[in-house]
């Protein structure tokens, strides 16, 4: 074009003292030339556009698979397929042989075999699944496609979709879209992501949506509890875990400390024993010391130094536990291993609550363990003093295993055949059903001022070892007055106490639980004079009956 004005120009330059009037004739033809000419350019290039939007494709390839097929058509066209994984199966090998024919013909082929139906938005090839007439004209049920966001446009990774009043969902990706199918024209998609307010949506006749998704405003307005007083849950700058008094009696437990296993990040809760009220240990962020004890600070309602065995769970409103340097800061050298922050449960306004709660629970071994029972054990036993007369002749000879129990000798545990006369089972002696039960009753209430709350608890927790257990009673009551708009005044009067009998462990001096397996199975309980039976009454072997043990032996610990 520029060319065209500079010889144009040279022609207006060459007219230089013609007259006005056909200057002004000459500039019009030029004028109209030019035009002519952009018209020439513009439909040269409209038709060049017609051309390469309908140009023909030809594709052939052969035992490729439907992925490799899609690229193929997309690097020929620069059409792209948009699709859910689970309709479409990409790894299915097809052949395609196009010379000059349509996209759609082309895609005909690619998707030849699987029930799906496409259609074509701009440069986009959308496949969806084909459903029934009957289905689509009864339920007219859609596909959804869209993208979640935070308010500030951010995509959200692993948001909840789900179709309202049912299961069926699914979760939005790295890029925040999703794709729901079978969704009835009249459905609510319930949109959830922790941190955030949860939204519906109704869907209508909408194909393809986009929700955002704004703070949940109330969670960081939390109240937490913190060393130094209450503050909110948003301008926390330390490292604290709250947790609420619902989810530490999902589960039934003998102490605070059971009720915190997996429910804060960093912290392990572990319990080596399942006595009942076996010592429960809890470590935040790992070990700390070697020798001396990586155990957490307690304080329960601002007192310092509170067994946790003694608590009630039931008693918990709210468990904060401080993780980091903060837990020092405060409490210095005996929060190093940090601060479990425990608050009790209070009155309430209004008029009084009645509750009650409960649980009964039943406890039995998991597995016995296969022992020689009477009968097997004098096989094993006369076995060792023949195989002792065949691989040491000369030992024998010499009265080295003269020692030999013979069962002529002992009529209180064998009949006149040699027969034992008695096969017991110390598993079964020892071992049994145990039924633990809970009780908790509170009444709760008040007025605008002043509020008072009473609790009383009792549990009872049996082993299934005989004689194992552990009871637990505790009362509280507690008052709360407002005086002034600056003062409240409040009391708190708990009492505590907890009677539990242990059972030796199997590396205490006769344990039960060791007895168990070495006590000889041709010893009774008790013999019919009421005697006890033991293994001492077989020269030879060690160890006292269990029965006994757990009868006669025990660890009262009385905690108050």
């Amino acid at each position: 074009m520029q060319m065209i004005w500079m010889r144009n120009t040279n022609v207006i330059n060459t007219l230089k003292g013609h007259h006005q009037s056909q200057v002004k004739l000459l500039k019009i033809k030029l004028f109209m030339k030019v035009v002519k000419k952009a018209i020439y350019v513009a439909v040269a290039l409209f038709c060049l556009n017609l051309t390469v939007s309908a140009q023909d494709i030809t594709l052939k390839v052969s035992n490729i698979t439907v992925k490799q097929a899609m690229d193929e058509l997309k690097s020929r066209s620069g059409y792209s397929f948009v699709f859910s994984s689970a309709d479409v199966d990409t790894g299915k090998k097809v052949s395609v042989s196009a010379e000059n024919q349509s996209v759609d013909a082309v895609i005909e082929q690619i998707l030849r075999g699987q029930e799906l139906t496409y259609e074509i938005r701009d440069k986009n090839v959308i496949i969806r699944k084909k459903t029934s007439s009957i289905k689509e004209t009864s339920k007219k049920a859609i596909e959804v496609i869209g993208t979640v966001l935070d308010s500030k446009g951010v995509p959200i990774i692993g948001a909840n979709v789900v179709i309202k009043g049912t299961t069926n969902g699914t979760i939005s990706d790295f890029d925040g879209n999703f794709s729901i199918q079978n969704i009835p024209a009249n459905a609510v998609l319930i949109v959830s992501y922790i941190g955030y307010v949860d939204k519906e949506i109704a869907v209508g006749d909408e194909s393809v949506i986009k929700v955002i998704l704004s703070e949940d405003m109330q969670a960081l307005d939390e109240v937490v509890v913190v060393g130094y007083g209450t503050m909110k849950k948003s301008d926390l700058t330390g490292s604290i875990s709250n947790v609420k008094s619902d989810k530490l009696l999902n589960r039934p437990v003998t102490n605070i400390t059971q009720s915190l296993q997996g429910k804060v990040a960093g912290v392990e809760v572990f319990q080596n024993s399942g006595a009942p009220g076996g010592h429960v240990r809890m470590r935040i962020r790992g070990d700390n010391s070697i020798k001396s004890s990586n155990e957490p600070l307690y304080v329960v309602d601002g007192i310092i130094g509170v067994t946790s065995e003694l608590l009630n769970p039931n008693d918990v409103e709210s468990i904060e536990v401080l993780k980091d340097a903060s837990a020092t800061a405060i409490y210095g050298a005996r929060g190093a291993n940090g601060v479990v922050l425990v608050t009790t449960k209070r009155g309430l306004k209004g008029k009084p609550i009645v509750s009650y709660e409960g649980y009964m629970a039943i406890g039995t071994p998991a597995k016995k363990i296969d022992v020689l029972n009477s009968e097997e054990f004098m096989q094993v036993y006369n076995s060792l003093y023949e195989n002792a007369k065949k691989y040491d002749p000369k030992g024998y000879e010499e009265g080295k295993y003269a020692n030999r129990n013979l069962p002529s000798n002992y009529p209180n545990l064998f009949d006149a055949n040699g027969k034992p006369l008695y096969d017991t089972d110390w598993q079964d002696e020892a071992y049994r059903t145990a039924i633990s039960h809970n009780h908790q009753i509170s009444m709760r209430g008040g007025t605008d001022n002043t509020t008072y709350g009473l609790f009383v608890s009792y549990k009872d927790e049996n082993g299934i070892m005989l004689e194992s257990g552990l009871k637990r009673y505790s009362g509280k009551i507690t008052l709360d007055t407002k005086v002034k708009d600056w003062l409240t005044v409040g009391g708190m009067l708990s009492v505590n106490q907890v009677n539990e009998n242990r059972v030796f462990t199997l590396t205490d001096t006769g344990a039960a639980s060791r007895s168990v397996l070495e006590t000889l199975p041709i010893i009774p309980v008790k013999y019919p004079d009421g005697t006890w039976g033991s293994n001492r009454d077989w020269p030879g072997t060690e160890d006292d009956n269990p029965v006994r043990l757990l009868k006669e032996r025990s660890r009262l610990y009385l905690e108050a």
